[in-house]
């Protein structure tokens, strides 16, 4: 599952702009490699099979969402003070959105 989580947050400067706006690293620049590249190079180097890149990927984004709404919970009750969490329950709707993109190109539901 580290490989779907890997690929959901590597954000590229073709996703959409909320997803953009949720890049927390440089993986946007020229010479970074792509979402495809990474899953070749995993299976490369780990001489494991991903015949269905798409699962890793919506696993993984559901599984930012998720994790986003924890720690939104957590920070509107009072559970955490950190200020950067403040306004990340923002984050779940574009993260579906990306879940529901990935799955329309692979002609799923």
């Amino acid at each position: 599952m580290g490989l779907g989580s890997a690929v959901a947050s590597w954000v590229r400067t073709d996703d959409g702009r909320m997803a953009r706006a949720m890049r927390r690293r440089p993986r946007h620049l020229p010479g970074t490699l792509t979402r495809v590249e990474i899953v070749a190079r995993y299976s490369d180097r780990t001489g494991l099979s991903v015949e269905n890149r798409l699962f890793h990927e919506v696993f993984g984004l559901f599984r930012l969402a998720v994790v986003a709404q924890q720690i939104s919970y957590r920070y509107h009750h009072g559970q955490t003070r950190n200020q950067a969490f403040r306004t990340l329950w923002t984050a779940v709707r574009p993260l579906d959105h990306r879940c529901r993109s990935a799955l329309r190109r692979a002609g799923g539901s």
